[in-house]
């Protein structure tokens, strides 16, 4: 991917530039106003001193024409004393010096404003001119306050015709002076006006060529390739990974569209290779699926095979055992009570056809149970005697694996059940505590009545179950990691469970047992109370 030479200069060099050229022109105009509202200000003050200078003057001529009319009058009065004619002369005479010292000060503050020896030196020659008034209305007032009063108006008058033609000749130099500064300072305004319009025109220029040169070599150019950028993104991220940026600048955004295209090379090859691992993980799941679909069946077939077993042995060995429950019946009623060997003989045939009949049901509702056609009896029964005849049940195997079956139910506990389904029960039960109890150990039955419930207690002395297992017990299929092999004719306690609480009664599991060691397993029924059905 090529990229021409074009700018040298980054876009923040660009910006940097750029954005000098508007500080500077800012700069220029805020100096300008500056520049301007202090010229303004100064000429204005120029003009209002002036002003106001002028102002003093007319004041201090309509000050010394007072004085005058007062001497006059003071003249022609002859019923006023010398010190009283003289009193008001002093009083007009003070306001004039007043007059006079005002005028002064405001040329001192004149004086004290130029900026140069020569500025310095014009102003101060209006000091001169008021001097010489101040000193002709000092002789002015010299002569007319020692005027003698007989010698009447006239040589008053003359006096003062002198002192007009000196003194107005210096006033309206000092007046015209104070006009000509004026005018000065009014004109000096509006060459000023002049300057700053010009001047304001010419930044207003250039500011406007900056910003043309800003927008077209930097603003739009960089809007542009943004918008590029933009739309390249949009396109990677609806997929076309195919996607590149022409790179024409080496500069900042050179670099983004370089890494923009490097990461959807990255991208476009890590497509490929989740691609090439979604049809290799497809093949491998088609795979196992076929082979998981081929082991259910195989299970399947199993399945079907051991309950067709269990029913095809239940069916075959229930005929032949009815009739030797039959021969037996016979020959028991035939028999007569003297012979009581023979008797005896046929009650232990009796009683192990009766517990083979049962074996054999219990196969049936074990096959049914796994083909789900449960059917509960609801009938009065005793569990004490369910569990007495569970603990029959089991004896043969309590045998071949050296325990003790202590089992404690010499008491009634009468409830409302399935009897064959709850002996079963126990049987399942009792089963698994045998297998997992160690060598020359006991298993203990105990029985209990509560207010509501009547219950049994299996307990083993074996390793017990984990507390995060007891659960998992009921769950179906499953079993707990301390389980050995084999299996009998009792029910699993998923199972169990269901018998229970179909019964409205319950099933749980304490381990360690009560004991501290071992597990307990305690069924529970309701209770029938007397007067119940």
């Amino acid at each position: 991917m090529e990229i021409r030479r074009l700018p040298i200069f980054s876009i923040r060099t660009r910006m940097l530039v750029g954005s000098g050229l508007m500080a500077v022109l800012a700069l220029l105009a805020a100096a300008s106003m500056i520049y301007a509202a202090s010229e303004t200000a100064r000429r204005l003050d120029q003009v209002t001193a002036a002003q106001a200078r002028m102002e003093l003057y007319s004041t201090l001529s309509a000050r010394i024409s007072d004085y005058a009319v007062v001497a006059i009058e003071a003249a022609n009065a002859t019923s006023i004393t010398w010190d009283a004619r003289n009193a008001r002369l002093y009083s007009r005479r003070d306001i004039v010096d007043e007059s006079f010292g005002r005028i002064e000060q405001a040329l001192a503050a004149h004086v004290g404003k130029a900026t140069d020896e020569q500025e310095i030196n014009r102003r101060a020659t209006f000091s001169l001119g008021v001097a010489r008034m101040r000193a002709q209305f000092r002789a002015l007032a010299r002569a007319m306050e020692a005027a003698d009063p007989s010698a009447g108006v006239a040589p008053l008058r003359a006096r003062l015709d002198g002192f007009a033609t000196q003194f107005s000749p210096l006033l309206d130099a000092a007046i015209n002076e104070e006009r000509r500064e004026r005018i000065t300072a009014l004109a000096a305004i509006e060459k000023l006006r002049g300057r700053l319009l010009a001047l304001a025109l010419g930044v207003g220029l250039l500011a406007i060529l900056a910003f043309v040169l800003f927008q077209g070599t930097l603003i739009a150019p960089l809007l542009r390739r943004i918008r590029t950028t933009a739309k390249a993104a949009s396109l990677i991220g609806g997929g076309r990974l195919n996607t590149r940026l022409d790179i024409d600048r080496r500069d900042e955004l050179g670099l983004l569209f370089a890494n923009v295209n490097r990461m959807a090379a990255r991208l476009d090859r890590r497509r490929a290779e989740v691609d090439a691992d979604r049809a290799r993980l497809e093949e491998i799941v088609e795979e196992r699926t076929a082979a998981l679909r081929e082991a259910n069946d195989a299970l399947a077939v199993i399945d079907e095979n051991r309950r067709r077993f269990f029913s095809d042995v239940s069916h075959e060995l229930r005929t032949p055992l009815t009739v030797i429950l039959g021969e037996a019946e016979v020959g028991q009623r035939a028999l007569g009570l003297s012979d009581a060997e023979y008797k005896a003989s046929l009650d232990v045939i009796h009683a192990r056809a009766r517990r083979l009949n049962r074996r054999v049901e219990d196969l049936l509702r074990i096959a049914r149970s796994e083909s789900g056609r449960i059917e509960l009896d609801q009938s009065l029964f005793d569990l004490a005697a369910a569990g007495r005849e569970a603990s029959g049940d089991v004896a043969g195997l309590v045998a071949r694996q050296g325990l003790i079956l202590d089992a404690v139910l010499d008491v009634s506990l009468p409830t409302l059940g399935d009897a064959d389904w709850t002996r079963q029960v126990i049987s399942g039960v009792l089963e698994n505590a045998i297998r997992h109890a160690p060598g020359q150990s006991r298993v203990s039955v105990t029985a209990e009545t509560g207010e509501d419930t009547v219950s049994l207690t299996v307990t083993d002395d074996g390793p017990g179950i984990p507390a995060q297992e007891i659960e998992r017990v009921f769950t179906r299929f499953e079993r707990g990691k301390t389980a050995r092999a084999g299996a009998g004719f009792g029910v699993g306690l998923a199972l169990a469970r269901w018998v229970m609480e179909s019964q409205d009664g319950r099933i749980t599991v304490a381990s360690p047992a009560p004991s501290g060691r071992g597990t307990a397993v305690t069924l529970s029924l309701p209770r029938l109370l007397e007067g119940d059905e």
